[in-house]
């Protein structure tokens, strides 16, 4: 029964504030709705440039990256096998350092 009472209380204060929310903002407030969907086909079309450049700063890289790893294991067997472990193992070294760095600078933030 005490619930109720705070639960009315609650919803009369709620009913209030957004009343005055209400006030607050006119019906006029509101952006014009091709304003809108312009904005957001001009930040779409940002989006896909980007994507677009970035895919093709990556492909090249990946291609020559695994195009050097094949040739090295076809080659070099060994050498291969040696470079994965000490990457592995210094992956494994580096990772709590990493872990207690906070996470602004994990990000590149200052």
């Amino acid at each position: 029964m005490n619930d109720d009472r705070a639960g009315d209380g609650f919803a009369a204060r709620l009913r209030e504030s957004l009343a005055s929310v209400d006030a607050w903002t006119g019906p006029g407030d509101a952006p014009d709705l091709r304003w809108f969907e312009r904005l957001v086909a001009e930040r779409k079309r940002e989006l896909r440039r980007a994507f677009r450049r970035e895919l093709a700063a990556f492909l090249p890289a990946a291609v020559w990256i695994v195009g050097g790893a094949l040739i090295l294991l076809s080659r070099h067997p060994a050498l291969y096998f040696g470079l994965q472990a000490a990457i592995a193992l210094a992956v494994a070294a580096a990772y709590p350092a990493f872990r207690r760095m906070p996470r602004g600078r994990r990000e590149g933030r200052q």
